[in-house]
Order: C-alpha cells, then sequence, then structure tokens
C-alpha cells in the first residue's frame, strides 16, 4: 500500500464536509424538535381549554346543587313545623272533643 500525505487543505476540506454533514443533522433533529414542541403546545392549550370548560360546568353544577340543597332545608324545615302543628291539632281534638286519630 502506497502511503498518502495529507495536506493541510485535505484535512480542512474532510473537516468542513463532517462538519456540514453534523450540521445538516443537527438541523434535522431542530425542525423535528420544533415540530414535536408545537404540537405539544397545541395539545396543552386542547387541554387547558377543556379544562376551563370542565371547571365552568363543574362551577354551574355546584351552583345547582346548592340551590337544591337551600330548596330541601327550607322543605324540611317547613315539614317539621307543619309536623309540629299537626300534633298540636291532633292533641286539641282529643282534648277538646274527645276524637283520636289512628
Amino acid at each position: 500500500m502506497a502511503e498518502q500525505s495529507l495536506t493541510k487543505k485535505d484535512l480542512e476540506q474532510q473537516t468542513e464536509t463532517i462538519l456540514n454533514a453534523v450540521d445538516n443533522r443537527l438541523n434535522g433533529f431542530e425542525r423535528k424538535f420544533e415540530t414535536n414542541f408545537a404540537r405539544i403546545d397545541e395539545r396543552l392549550d386542547q387541554i387547558e381549554e377543556r379544562l376551563t370548560r370542565l371547571e365552568n360546568i363543574v362551577g354551574e353544577l355546584v351552583t345547582t346543587l346548592d340551590a337544591y340543597l337551600k330548596r330541601m332545608t327550607a322543605i324540611e324545615e317547613e315539614f317539621e313545623v307543619m309536623k309540629h302543628d299537626l300534633k298540636r291539632v291532633k292533641s286539641f281534638l282529643k282534648e277538646k272533643l274527645n276524637f283520636e286519630f289512628e
């Protein structure tokens, strides 16, 4: 085999070729990462919108449940008052008219 001697110019050309190849490869990776990050950002925006809608729905549900519970509490209180009044009426009928309910 014959020995080849490399000149400084040959080394510079090889180095430039290698650096260009590496640079092209890195640019490809950079574009791929930028594309992936853009997709991730888009997906995160979609998730944030869905969470906001869900938060609004839950807020409306809590408001509705709160109103329902207030109505139920008022009905229960009214029922207790009516129960007490009915006991008084029964007691009055028994005492004054000697009439009992079964």
